[in-house]
């Protein structure tokens, strides 16, 4: 008999409460020891994946949630990719075209991080976030925004895998989060037994410490 196939993590994140989702969220952010921010009516946590892929999340008081997904590689980059003054922002913003503009507010005209890069729109009026990949809740249901749903249609692109969708991996979505499930989901296999143990210990506190 073959194994059960693994659900895919949008599906998996559709059936995540938006209270368990941002729990995993703080906890990921603190192993990382990255801070959370706090903003006009929402909180976000951000996280820098390496070698150039990011996220945020970005969890609003009315109960939205805006993902913003950055892959570096991806054909949906718009970073410094236009010849045209101003096209990198076009390009970028119409990614958000269905997105409430409460959540779109949210990752505009905010200061860039080190995890968080944005883009101007050439007039050095307004900026917003770089992402390739842009989905939302409204506080039951998952989407992906129309806009980036309606270039990847046009350029056939698949907006999961161009988006970066693979960076939920680390908040074991459709699964329990637990410490020893974050763990051999991040496992390093550059540490010793030893090492991979304390490491096991150390996400074990923060699990117990994050309600």
């Amino acid at each position: 008999m073959s194994e059960e196939k693994e659900q895919h993590p949008w599906n998996a994140l559709q059936q995540t409460p938006l209270n368990d989702l941002k729990r995993r969220a703080k906890i990921v952010d603190t192993l990382k020891e990255i801070e959370p921010v706090e903003l006009a009516g929402a909180e976000r946590f951000a996280y820098d994946c390496g070698d150039g892929d990011a996220l945020a999340w970005y969890f609003a008081a009315d109960g939205k949630v805006l993902l913003v997904t950055f892959l570096h590689e991806s054909e949906l980059n718009t970073f410094d990719c236009h010849e045209e003054e101003g096209e990198d922002y076009a390009v970028q913003r119409s990614y958000f075209k269905g997105v409430p503009e409460d959540l779109v507010a949210l990752v505009q005209n905010q200061e860039e991080t080190d995890e968080l890069l944005i883009i101007d729109d050439a007039t050095g009026g307004r900026t917003i976030q770089v992402a390739t990949g842009v989905y939302w809740c409204d506080g039951n249901s998952w989407y992906v925004a129309e806009g980036l749903r309606e270039h990847c249609q046009n350029a056939g692109l698949d907006v999961f895998d161009e988006g970066g969708f693979y960076m939920v991996y680390q908040y074991i979505l459709g699964r329990p989060f637990t410490p020893e499930a974050y763990h051999a989901a991040t496992f390093n296999e550059y540490l010793s037994a030893e090492e991979n143990e304390e490491r096991l210990e150390q996400v074990r506190a923060v699990f117990a410490s994050v309600r």
